[in-house]
């Protein structure tokens, strides 16, 4: 059987940590997104002007990773928003954002990703496999 393929929801990943975003991305393997990494603000900065993202998890040891949520949530506040920090500092996210806690917080962004991924399942006739599509469903065309 063919294997669905992953939809056009876009995840934006923000760690300067490379053990970070190796975790990271492991959290959202299994889910319907599609990962994108920055390993700075502003390759993010960069990143989110030529593309469209889901959501964005940001790392808060990241000199102005609140800023950039906050100016995720003006731009696009339909995005899911997560800021990472350690349990032991109380900073606060920004209004509208999610803030999940080191060192456990790897089960709560995948809960917030998967609470936030809508997709159907697309037959498409051309190469005889399944396709994820976010926001709707879309009927298999009927052969000729």
């Amino acid at each position: 059987m063919p294997r669905p393929k992953r939809s056009e929801q876009r995840v934006l990943l923000v760690s300067g940590s490379t053990d970070e975003l190796l975790l990271l991305r492991r959290v959202v393997l299994d889910t319907p997104f599609l990962v994108e990494t920055r390993r700075s603000i502003r390759e993010a900065i960069d990143a989110l002007a030529e593309t469209r993202f889901t959501a964005v998890i940001v790392d808060e040891e990241l000199r102005g990773a609140g800023q950039l949520l906050d100016d995720v949530g003006l731009r696009r506040p339909e995005t899911l928003r997560v800021l990472i920090g350690r349990a032991d500092v109380r900073s606060l996210a920004p209004e509208g954002a999610h803030r999940c806690a080191r060192p456990r917080y790897a089960a709560e962004v995948r809960a917030l990703l998967l609470e936030r991924a809508v997709h159907t399942v697309e037959f498409d006739a051309e190469d005889d496999t399944l396709q994820m599509v976010p926001g709707h469903l879309k009927k298999p065309k009927a052969p000729e």
